[in-house]
């Protein structure tokens, strides 16, 4: 299980936008803290679900991806050749 700040890294953005990710319910986590204190941990499955929901809404664009999704491309494939 990985806590926001690691899923934050491997995507390549601020947890605050993890956070967003949650509360939106785009991201699974489970709640370990307590109603007044959110402690959240995501699986590995529900970050590699998230990135493949991510690249399959993609369209192509007329501007350059954005670095998150580059990053998040990377991880995938780094993920899938294990």
């Amino acid at each position: 299980m990985l806590k926001v700040h690691e899923v934050a890294e491997r995507l390549g953005c601020k947890s605050q936008t993890v956070y967003r990710l949650i509360a939106q319910g785009r991201l699974h986590a489970i709640d370990i803290g307590t109603q007044s204190q959110h402690n959240y941990r995501i699986s590995e499955e529900a970050l590699l679900q998230f990135l493949a929901n991510s690249q399959a809404k993609t369209a192509p664009q007329s501007e350059p991806p954005k670095q998150i999704s580059i990053r998040a491309t990377e991880f995938l494939k780094k993920v899938m050749n294990k």
